[in-house]
C-alpha cells in the first residue's frame, strides 16, 4: 500500500517531469478541470479556475526554452 509520503513524492515527480518537458498535454492530465483550482507562480497573482491556470502554464511554456529541477525529500 502506498503511503501518503510516497503518493506526494510520485505526484511531485510527475508534475516536475511535465514542467521540465514544457508539455502542456502532460500538465493537462495532472490538474482537475474545475473552477476551484488555484495556482500561484512566483511573482504572480493567484490564478483561479482551470482555464486561467492552464493559460498561465501555456504562457510559461511558450516563453521558456529549458528548465531543470532537482527535488529532494528532506526529513
Amino acid at each position: 500500500m502506498e503511503t501518503d509520503i510516497e503518493a506526494v513524492r510520485k505526484a511531485n515527480e510527475v508534475f516536475y517531469q511535465a514542467f521540465e518537458k514544457l508539455d502542456i498535454q502532460e500538465m493537462d492530465a495532472l490538474w482537475i478541470k474545475e473552477d476551484y483550482v488555484k495556482c500561484i507562480h512566483p511573482g504572480w497573482e493567484v490564478r483561479s479556475g482551470w482555464q486561467e491556470v492552464r493559460d498561465s502554464w501555456v504562457l510559461i511554456f511558450n516563453h521558456t526554452y529549458q528548465i531543470k529541477f532537482s527535488v529532494n525529500l528532506i526529513d
